[in-house]
Parts: C-alpha cells; sequence; structure tokens
C-alpha cells in the first residue's frame, strides 16, 4: 500500500511502487479464478410486490450471463473496448501508472476517491471483488489484485473475463448478453460499429442506454471510433465504414409487468442509489417490496390515458409521495413504456431529460423569502414587464399587464412573474436555490433570477419530494420506491427507513401550504379543487410557448406532481384534445385533481396545520391591507432570460432547443 500512494504523493519510481504487488505468492493469495467468474450461474427470478403483497413484476435472468472463452472474443470487439476503456492494456503490468499516480495525487489530497484511471484489470477486480464504491485503501488493494491477475493469467483471458462480468443495462451483464439484448444477434457477429456503441455504454449503462437517448449514444459510438482510428487500430477505410453505418438496436421487448414505469424506477433505485450488484438484483432470487399502491397507480395511469388517449398527444408523467414516510404510491413516466424505455418522471436519471418547471418552483423562492422573515401579506410590485439586473431580455407577466402592487399571496396565486423574479433579486438567487436543493432538487451550482421562474430543468418525482416536504412542516423525507429487499435465505438486504431533516422550518412550511392554497381556492389551479371539501394547495407551471405545463400540489396525506409534454423536447402544446393552450392549471391540474380524489377515497378528510400568527402580526407592521379575492387567471407562461448574476451559467438546456 505504501509504495502505491508514494508514488502520487511524492513521486517515487514505478518500480519502487509497483515491486512489492508482483510476487507469485501474492498472486496465489489475491487472484480470483477468472473461468469461474465468467461462467456465474443463472440463478434466481426477482419478485418484485407492492405494499398490498399482490406480485407487479420480476426480474429475470435468462440473459444475464452469456460467456464467451478467449479464444473466441470477437476482434472488434476487442478493438473498440480496449480503445475506450484502457488503449494500453496490452502493454501494461496490470496497472495503468500514469493514471494510477494522477488518481492517487488528486484522491491523497482529498481524502477520497475522486478520479478515475483505472485499467481494464482493476475494472474487472471491481467487478469481481471489490466493488464500485471505492476507498483510497480498496484503490490500492483493487491495483495489487490486478498485478496479481496479470502475473496469473494472460491479457486474452483477462479481457475475456472482463467482457463476461461488464454491466451493460437492461439485465444484461457480459458481451454476449449484450449483443443479443441491443442487436439481437451473437457477439461475433457484431460489426465494429455496433461493438463501439456497446463499448460506449460501458461507463454509465442507464444514461447512455442507445433505446433512451439515442443522440448521446450516437456522439459518444463517434467518439470511440475516432479514438480507435487515432490509436490504429483499425484501418482508414474500416473505421470510415463504421462512422457511416448507423446502429439497427432490436425493438425493446414488451413487458409482462403491470406497471413498467414503476418497476424501471425501482430496477434503477437499487442499482444506482442502493449500489446492489446487477448479478443480485436480476437473479439474486430476491423478494423485493415495495411502496406501490395499486389502487393510486392504477388511477394514474387511467387518468393519463383518459385525457391525452390519441397517439399524436403529449407524454405524462406523475409522481406520487406520502410526505410522512417518502414512499413513492405511484409512478408513471409515460403513456407507453414499449414505445420507449425513457422514464419521464425520473428526469435525466430515467434515461432522458430533466423539464422547466416554469412557475411551479415559485414556492421555493416563496419558501426562501419567508425564512428571511417576508409575510404573505407584504406589499410586492407587480409591473407588467422587468429587467432583471444583467439580463438583456425582460420577464413578462402572461397577460401583459402589470398589477401595481399586490400582497406577496396575491402574487402568488396569480402567478405574477415579475414580482417573482424582483423577489428572487432581494433574497438572492443562489439562496433560492440552497433551499431548493434542502428539498430534494439538483441544480447547478450558480443561478440567476431566471430560476424564480423555473429555469432549469427538474424531474416530476424531485418536485414531489420537495412539495411533499411543505405538507411535513418543513421536514424532508429522500423518495423510495422499496421498503425491503429479502434475500432467498430471508436475510434482509435493504431495510429504508425514513429519516426526515428539517430543510425548512414548521413555520415556514405551513406559510407556504397557506398562499399554496389560495392557488387552488382562486388563483390558477382551480380546476385541481378535490371533491368533499377537502383541502389542498399547489402550484401551476406553464413554459414558454406552451411546451411543458405543470401541477404540483399535496394535502395533509399525499404529494403529487404531474407533467405534460412532448417527449422529443420543448414543442408548443396547442389544440391538445379541445385545450386551445395546455397550462398547468388545464389537463395537468384535472389529472392530479383526479387521482387525489380516487387516492384519498374513503380516507378522513384531514385539515391543514394552522399557519402561525406572523403573518398577521407583519401585516399589521407594514401597514398592508388582507388580500382581495381573486378571480380564476390563467396560468403564466414562463420566460427564460438568461442568468442575472455572474458567473451563472445558462439553464441548463438537455437535449433539445425550448420552444420560445
Amino acid at each position: 500500500m505504501f509504495g502505491a500512494v508514494a508514488l502520487a504523493a511524492t513521486g517515487l519510481g514505478v518500480a519502487d511502487a509497483v515491486s512489492p504487488f508482483i510476487r507469485p505468492r501474492l498472486a496465489a493469495a489475491h487472484a480470483p479464478n477468472l473461468a469461474r467468474a465468467s461462467r456465474l450461474p443463472l440463478g434466481r427470478t426477482t419478485v418484485i410486490t407492492a405494499n398490498d403483497g399482490s406480485v407487479i413484476g420480476t426480474f429475470r435472468p435468462e440473459r444475464l450471463h452469456v460467456p464467451l472463452p478467449p479464444d473466441r472474443l470477437p476482434k472488434v470487439v476487442t478493438i473498440a473496448v480496449t480503445a475506450a476503456e484502457d488503449a494500453s492494456f496490452f502493454h501494461h503490468p496490470g496497472v495503468n501508472l500514469a493514471g494510477l499516480a494522477r488518481s492517487l495525487r488528486t484522491d491523497v489530497g482529498s481524502g477520497s476517491v475522486q478520479q478515475g484511471g483505472s485499467s481494464i484489470t482493476q475494472q474487472l477486480v471491481k467487478n469481481l471483488v471489490t466493488g464500485h464504491q471505492q476507498t483510497i485503501k480498496r484503490k490500492v488493494i483493487e491495483a495489487r489484485i490486478a498485478l496479481a491477475l496479470e502475473h496469473r493469467y494472460s491479457k486474452r483471458e483477462i479481457l475475456a473475463a472482463y467482457l463476461n462480468t461488464t454491466y451493460f443495462g437492461e439485465g444484461a451483464s457480459g458481451i454476449g448478453a449484450a449483443a443479443l439484448t441491443y442487436f439481437g444477434k451473437e457477439a461475433n457477429d457484431l460489426t465494429l460499429s455496433e461493438a463501439a456503441m456497446l463499448a460506449a455504454i460501458i461507463p454509465a449503462p442507464s444514461r447512455y442506454n442507445p433505446r433512451v437517448d439515442p443522440a448521446t449514444a450516437e456522439r459518444r459510438r463517434r467518439l470511440v471510433l475516432g479514438r480507435v482510428q487515432e490509436l490504429h487500430l483499425a484501418s482508414h477505410a474500416a473505421v470510415r465504414a463504421a462512422l457511416a453505418e448507423a446502429p439497427s438496436l432490436r425493438p425493446p421487448e414488451s413487458t409482462t409487468s403491470r406497471y413498467p414505469y414503476f418497476v424501471d424506477y425501482v430496477r434503477r433505485y437499487l442499482l444506482d442509489d442502493v449500489g446492489l450488484s446487477p448479478e443480485q438484483v436480476f437473479a439474486g432470487g430476491l423478494r423485493i417490496e415495495t411502496t406501490l399502491e395499486p389502487r393510486v397507480q392504477d388511477a394514474a395511469v387511467a387518468a393519463i390515458r383518459r385525457h391525452l388517449p390519441k397517439a399524436t398527444d403529449p407524454q405524462a408523467a406523475m409522481a406520487v409521495v406520502r410526505p410522512i414516510s417518502g414512499d413513492v404510491v405511484a409512478l408513471v413516466g409515460g403513456r407507453d413504456w414499449n414505445r420507449s424505455h425513457v422514464n419521464m418522471a425520473l428526469g435525466d436519471k430515467g434515461g432522458g431529460v430533466g423539464r422547466q418547471p416554469g412557475s411551479s418552483f415559485k414556492p421555493f423562492v416563496l419558501a426562501t423569502a419567508l425564512q428571511q422573515g417576508a409575510s404573505l401579506h407584504m406589499p410586492v410590485a407587480a409591473p407588467e414587464s422587468y429587467t432583471p439586473a444583467g439580463a438583456k431580455k425582460p420577464v413578462h407577466n402572461y397577460s401583459h399587464k402589470g398589477y401595481g402592487t399586490v400582497t406577496l399571496a396575491r402574487a402568488v396565486a396569480q402567478s405574477i412573474n415579475t414580482s417573482f423574479v424582483m423577489l428572487a433579486e432581494r433574497v438572492g438567487p443562489n439562496r433560492v436555490a440552497a433551499t431548493a436543493r434542502s428539498l430534494g432538487i439538483d441544480l447547478p451550482r450558480w443561478t440567476g433570477a431566471s430560476i424564480a421562474i423555473g429555469a432549469y430543468e427538474t424531474s416530476p418525482l424531485a418536485m414531489a419530494g420537495g412539495f411533499a416536504a411543505f405538507a411535513n412542516d418543513g421536514r424532508f423525507i429522500p423518495p423510495s420506491p422499496v421498503r425491503r429487499v429479502i434475500a432467498p435465505d430471508g436475510s434482509v438486504l435493504v431495510d429504508y427507513r425514513a429519516d426526515p431533516r428539517q430543510a425548512i422550518s414548521p413555520a415556514t412550511a405551513r406559510l407556504v401550504t397557506s398562499a399554496l392554497q389560495g392557488v387552488i381556492a382562486g388563483g390558477t389551479g382551480t380546476a385541481a379543487q378535490l371533491s368533499g371539501g377537502r383541502p389542498a394547495a399547489g402550484k401551476t407551471g406553464t413554459t414558454d410557448d406552451y411546451s411543458n405545463a405543470w401541477f404540483v400540489g399535496y394535502t395533509p396525506q399525499l404529494a403529487a406532481a404531474t407533467w405534460v409534454g412532448f417527449g422529443e423536447g420543448n414543442i408548443p402544446m396547442r389544440g391538445i384534445e379541445g385545450v386551445a393552450q395546455m397550462t398547468g392549471g388545464t389537463i395537468p391540474a384535472i389529472i392530479w385533481r383526479e387521482v387525489m380524489n380516487a387516492a384519498l377515497r374513503d380516507r378522513p378528510v384531514v385539515p391543514f396545520r394552522p399557519a402561525p400568527d406572523r403573518a398577521a402580526s407583519a401585516s399589521a407592521a407594514t401597514g398592508a391591507s388582507s388580500p382581495t379575492p381573486i378571480a380564476p387567471v390563467t396560468d403564466p407562461p414562463t420566460p427564460s432570460p438568461p442568468p442575472t448574476t455572474a458567473p451563472a451559467p445558462a439553464p441548463a438546456k438537455g437535449r433539445h432547443k425550448h420552444g420560445r
């Protein structure tokens, strides 16, 4: 261990760092049996259950392993994978010494593993021994075992074991399974173009899956082929032909799950968040007990199909979260799983991109202001347009009218853009971002005043989780679809326990709720009013040119976010199912209302906790009058001006240009 760390920290010679590791007895002690590792048993089917014990899906191991012997490795696969992952694989002793030194030099300074630099042999050790959650100590152990493997096995044996145990997404471990999964052919029949696409998947199988993000997958395929040409691993003619050949993916298999989007979420959660291995998830014979409530899930699927029935209609996604526990009781990521495996309820974590939330983001600005002592009754300016400091274009209200001076509560209910951009400037855009992050919303490091009107992408699941904290007196609980994961022997691998974090004060949360009740009672969200006089709070959101429409809201028992938009990008939604212009207060609010009514049917009507008196006392101190009754208005589309503070970057755009 000392030698490898010394290499990074002090620059000792390669021989000094490596010589303690390459000894025969160490090879015998640490090197796993690669032949056995490459032929792992197929295992047993994993069963997924809803919260009532009913089976909602399975993970089957049929294609988990299709091992290839070292003498049958396709040449095109060898070329593509070594070019993409480890160009010096056939020349180094098991460790890419320059990369390891560079990595450890940074890691020692930071106290944790921050950089890559792993050789293919080291990655094989991760697959078989150390796992992917690395520390400096484990990285050095990984290097030792890699050197031992190289002492014991040939390069082709190591490469074959790596290709047979690497996860390629969609339940496919190994290059043989990947070739069948994506192209419907044996690995030895792959072309150089297809091999390059599979090699490009390896670093992030979910994110680089060509079925869910074709543009990114194609860009990475071309990068791999460019690397092949740069390293002279194939002729120029072969690379040119591969570049011109767009791989033809086999259609995704239709799912037998009742709830494919939720099951996909469970899969991603266990692999990406919990850290279970693909072998455990797909062939471990596990019982996964989820939080899904079939009645709520069925209501969400039915409402989306009822209001967006045509194949040409926009997509819709919805997430429903229980505030007190973080349980995700329903999740729909689109209208047809078999057409696309993109799970839009998860945003960029579901294989696609996030979407701008528009005015549904304003409650995070409101919470930040209330935390700083603002009152719902304080007067705020509401001009027709306002140009933030440093911006080139003004922000407009949807009505293209000014409202003079209104109370903050009325600015929320009528979703007045100019008031909220000015409020964000007053409290600080980065403080708004900090509030949103504490409520589970991922945002860039630097943000501008356009954060007030939802210029930065997010997901329905994240928005539902954030609003759930308002219903939970400011306590944020990360949403989870899983309660327990039980191994075949009865041992519990995962046992989820809610761990609330006080993100904002209870007083702030109750004041936000009070304001958002006004949105539904008489503001832009009247279409979301629940039956039986059940109290509800929520916020509409619509982005430029009606390209994204949201309704996010909650009761004391449930929080839910609904998004409607085209999966291909930010395309204007006009004339959809009798709706002239798609705003958050139209179909998204109606879907939300129907799902919440169904979910809460036969449940007691529970009132919100009362807001504190400080709103009234602040009103008296400022001399502001009580809010006047608010007539229903159309939710304003949100423009996305450039950020207003250097060095704030432009809002994230995803893969598609937003409509204007």
